[in-house]
């Protein structure tokens, strides 16, 4: 992003120099020194101006460029371009029900997490009514109640049966319970807005900068990656066949479900796809946005860990629990940045490091075990979570 510029004719608007320039212009045969009375009436009013154009001012000039906008004035930014922030979208996955024959669960039934010290439990909805069987089971899908990434929860955590349905012994979810995604952020709508004024002289008949514009449209994607046949080979130049590689919004590989929404809206196919490729006896519909003759095919990456050390000096205050969740946000969202730029920088990695609060100092940083950068393909995506960080205290001299 780049650095607003701050006007000239604003810049040395303050309280001092503003007050100054009113107390020059009253008649020098007066008392201005301060605790005056015309020093007294004058202050609040050049506080006032300081405030509008050191604050005011400068905000409303900042919101005429979406770059620099937030909230619902990137909104209408957005609107003015028919570009829409990407929603939040609900964690969806199953639980499995054991219980006494018979028994019925209720749609929107209630099932949870358990409460650990001060991380509340997670919440979810059955979304249609079950019966459990002579078996003792019932499979019920569900849904998280909150949107965002938060109700995205691994296996064997939903246990809890909230509403205490008599007749249930036990519940559990037996896969991940997946598909949460948070609303992108102004950074990400402002980017791609960016991205999309700067292209507005490019041809829209189907260009590596359509179909990237295009994937990046759908709820849940955090990356794309467009292959055109000249630069697959795994494909003959003359195939028409365009490969787009997803990252979800959470920095993971995209599931075969957003791989298809990829698909799904680029293609606008009958029957709709559910893996991300053609299906057979497709047939397109009247929305397509891919040009004639193209074969899409949209996948996941394939991933590479990345790990990363160091010594930190702290700050007073500081401890290494904060400074290493603050750490791994931070390269999350570089790593998704890194993707385009084809490699991750160890030099950019030292310098996240050295912007995290509470870091004072820092050594001995190695990424993969090395000082050097790391070159990725374009099917590649790197990963990183808690157990791939290792940051210890310590003095640097």
């Amino acid at each position: 992003m780049a650095q607003f510029i701050v006007p000239d004719f604003i810049k040395n608007k303050n309280v001092d120099s503003i007050h100054k320039q009113m107390r020059d212009n009253l008649p020098k045969d007066i008392d201005v020194s301060e605790g005056s009375h015309p020093w007294n009436l004058t202050y609040p009013t050049a506080y006032e101006y300081a405030f509008f154009a050191q604050f005011c001012l400068l905000n409303a000039i900042k919101l005429i460029w979406p770059e620099f906008s937030y909230g619902v004035y990137s909104d209408y930014h957005g609107d003015s371009r028919g570009m829409s922030r990407r929603k939040a979208q609900y964690a969806v996955g199953y639980i499995t029900v054991t219980g006494k024959s018979g028994t019925i669960i209720p749609k929107n039934s209630t099932f949870s997490t358990e409460q650990i010290a001060n991380n509340a439990s997670i919440k979810f909805l059955t979304t249609e009514e079950a019966t459990i069987s002579e078996e003792e089971t019932a499979v019920i899908p569900i849904i998280a109640v909150l949107a965002g990434k938060s109700s995205n929860v691994i296996a064997g955590t939903v246990v809890i049966n909230s509403d205490k349905i008599y007749g249930i012994t036990s519940v559990t979810n037996e896969e991940d319970i997946s598909g949460g995604y948070d609303e992108e952020d102004d950074d990400s709508f402002n980017e791609r807005m960016k991205e999309y004024d700067q292209t507005l002289d490019n041809s829209f008949i189907g260009n590596n900068n359509d179909y990237r514009r295009w994937a990046m449209s759908v709820t849940g994607v955090g990356e794309a990656t467009v292959i055109s046949p000249d630069d697959n080979p795994d494909v003959e130049d003359d195939s028409g066949i365009i490969t787009i590689i997803i990252t979800d919004s959470n920095g993971k590989p995209g599931s075969k479900d957003l791989c298809a929404a990829v698909y799904n809206y680029i293609m606008q196919p009958t029957p709709l796809s559910t893996t991300g490729i053609k299906t057979p006896n497709e047939k397109t519909g009247i929305g397509r946005l891919a040009p004639p003759g193209v074969t899409l095919i949209v996948n996941p990456p394939e991933t590479i860990t990345i790990s990363v050390s160091a010594t930190v000096e702290l700050n007073n205050g500081a401890n290494i629990e904060s400074i290493t969740e603050l750490y791994l946000k931070a390269l999350q969202n570089y790593l998704l940045q890194s993707i385009n730029d084809g490699e991750i920088r160890y030099t950019r990695v030292c310098s996240i490091l050295s912007s995290v609060e509470g870091v004072q100092d820092y050594k001995n940083v190695k990424l993969n075990n090395a000082m050097v950068n790391i070159q990725l393909n374009d099917k590649e995506t790197p990963i990183i979570d808690n157990s791939n960080i290792s940051i210890i205290a310590g003095e640097v001299d």
